[in-house]
């Protein structure tokens, strides 16, 4: 299958009464099988066909995870649209860049996003607004009175592999963001890759958390399990103890995660130890340090003595999927200890996108595994450690309307990624940081950021942390400068209220993990802060960070 439109053919007739989509609430479920999936598909196409959309015309989606949207989805492709899928969490100027600099004329939006939508329609070339939930507004059309008309079978046009896809907007943590071309060989050659290493089939059962409007949701949490005959499940709520009770219910198999949410849901595990019974607590530590021991022999009985916390998780769980930024190995291990798999990943955007993955069978903690099966990775000027490059059919043809942009990163059929890392012996990569994030000190030693962001977030009294070079007047160097937000559930403290106690607390933790660090690594420095701004996948905004300064 060269085009995702042939994968959506094949996938709706192969398991035409297989459970393709449901929705799951703490009440109930609602379960919609394949061929359903195709047939509300093909009446939005045919309704799309009667407004003589253009082939290679970008039509785009604005809503929270849901069926709909996987609908929309493959309606615009199966016309020869582009999808362009926006982060509901943008602002409304951010949302109207991206509308204006694609050229949108129709839209595919939900109830909770419209009211942003409607703050900056008449600034863009909207003509159509095709709202996800039944309204009674004029000039907007409702997709459930597309939905109760009656199938009418769409002959598809002709699409070729290299025609484009997709419109994918990075998250802009620096000005206005870049928009990735993907075409329909770049994505399906990298769901062929995925499909080499993990065989998946219609007794998985994926929970879709990230935003399908991000390239590791859609390619990994939607595609794929899709093309497998698959289920996917969806939720209206993000909070770890809804997460828990969904995977319980639902028997989910597979989670593709950022670190954030592998984060959250180790101090809702945490959290329910701590207010349970003090027997139940010795009994708890006891075995965590017991098998903690054990897993440097290779013996893992995690499975055994945390019944309940396998319970907790739904007991059919197999692995955690982990990608979108850095994952500390010790969140890895502490999970591993419990006998929960998690497989740490790398991709971006611009590699459809996965580049490399940990399997089932080769795991290497630290490291994001190997890379897939017809993906060429070298380091630049074939150095021990630098810039890591990427090559293969996954990688995108450039930058929308953007070609000085574009050669700085494509370059001899190579993808300049902007990451620093490293290859073993053995084949795995080795994340670093990110090349613009790296602090060069005047004796040419380099501070990675992200080493240190993870050797702090062990400590259950922080919830984020963003390491930063930082100028002050008198020094010739940066120094390493830390901002925390603290865990006020866990500390039981406010902000607002303890904020010298909370840092005298944060002043300790940082003069512990300074012993543990070489001088030239140690944090100089620190303020405390409610939150840190963040992209949709739970990254934090370096660039944003420092103009708060």
């Amino acid at each position: 299958m060269e085009t995702i439109t042939e994968l959506f053919l094949s996938a709706t007739e192969r398991f035409k009464y297989e459970v393709s989509l449901q929705i799951a609430s703490l009440e109930k479920k609602e379960a919609i099988f394949y061929f359903q999936v195709r047939e509300n598909t093909e009446k939005i196409i045919y309704e799309l066909s009667k407004w003589n959309i253009k082939k290679g015309e970008h039509l785009a989606i604005l809503s929270e995870n849901r069926p709909e949207w996987i609908y929309a989805y493959f309606a615009i492709l199966g016309i020869g649209g582009v999808v362009v899928g926006i982060d509901i969490n943008l602002r409304p100027q951010e949302i109207l860049f991206i509308l204006k600099h694609a050229q949108i004329k129709t839209i595919f939006v939900s109830r909770l996003s419209i009211s942003n939508l409607l703050e900056i329609k008449n600034q863009s070339f909207l003509e159509r607004i095709i709202c996800f939930d039944e309204i009674k507004e004029e000039g907007i059309f409702s997709l459930p009175d597309f939905l109760r008309k009656n199938h009418r079978p769409f002959t598809y046009p002709g699409i070729s592999p290299d025609d484009l896809a997709m419109l994918v907007y990075t998250s802009g943590t620096t000005g206005n963001p870049k928009a990735v071309m993907l075409t329909h060989k770049n994505i399906t050659s990298n769901l062929r890759m995925i499909h080499r290493i993990f065989k998946w089939d219609t007794r998985d059962n994926f929970l879709s958390l990230l935003p399908l409007s991000h390239m590791f949701e859609l390619t990994c949490g939607m595609l794929a399990p899709f093309s497998s005959g698959a289920k996917i499940t969806y939720i209206n709520s993000l909070k770890p103890e809804v997460i828990l009770k969904t995977m319980q219910k639902t028997k989910i198999t597979y989670v593709m995660v950022v670190p954030a949410i592998l984060r959250l849901l180790r101090m809702e595990i945490l959290k329910q130890i701590k207010h349970s019974s003090l027997r139940r607590k010795i009994v708890f530590y006891f075995f965590f340090g017991l098998c903690a021991v054990l897993r440097t022999f290779n013996i893992n009985l995690g499975k055994i003595f945390f019944r309940r916390i396998h319970r907790l998780l739904g007991k059919s769980l197999k692995f955690f999927v982990s990608g979108g930024a850095p994952l500390s190995p010790f969140i890895i291990w502490w999970f591993e200890v419990l006998g929960i798999k998690v497989l740490q990943g790398y991709g971006l955007t611009e590699a459809s996108p996965v580049v490399a993955v940990n399997t089932p069978q080769q795991n290497r903690l630290g490291s994001v595994g190997k890379p897939l099966p017809g993906i060429e990775v070298k380091i630049k000027d074939d150095l021990k450690e630098g810039e890591i490059l990427v090559k293969g059919e996954n990688v995108m043809v450039g930058y929308y309307k953007s070609p000085e942009e574009t050669s700085l990163v494509l370059r001899d059929n190579w993808l300049y990624t902007g990451d620093i890392g490293t290859l073993d012996s053995h084949g795995f990569l080795f994340i670093l940081g990110r090349e613009k994030n790296v602090i060069v000190l005047q004796s040419g030693l380099k501070v990675y950021p992200e080493e240190i962001e993870e050797e702090l977030l062990k400590s259950s009294l922080i919830r984020d942390v963003c390491i930063i070079g930082k100028k002050e007047s008198g020094f010739p160097e940066e120094k390493v400068y830390a901002l925390i937000v603290p865990n006020d559930e866990h500390l039981g403290l406010s902000l607002d209220k303890d904020s010298e106690k909370i840092r005298g607390l944060m002043e300790k933790e940082i003069k512990n993990l300074n012993e543990r660090l070489a001088a030239y690594k140690h944090i100089r420095g620190f303020e405390l802060r409610k939150e840190l701004p963040k992209t949709a996948t739970r990254k934090i905004k370096k660039e944003l960070v420092k103009k708060t300064l």
